[in-house]
């Protein structure tokens, strides 16, 4: 790699980068939707796994018994 203070490049600090990245932030919010994923893809193989259980529940439930 070229010598890139000859062009007035520094390198960043940890900070620096923090601040430029958006802090943690993103990592929370993209941690966040990664759980709402993973609970939705849980509860529909909940229903695949346990379909029996949930028509003869919901087949009750139109029949008012």
């Amino acid at each position: 790699m070229k010598n890139l203070q000859n062009f007035g490049v520094q390198e960043l600090s940890v900070k620096e980068i923090r601040e430029t990245d958006g802090g943690i932030l993103p990592f929370l919010i993209y941690g966040a939707a990664l759980l709402v994923e993973v609970a939705c893809y849980s509860a529909a193989g909940d229903l695949i796994l346990n379909f029996d259980y949930y028509s003869d529940r919901l087949e009750k439930a139109m029949n008012c018994e």
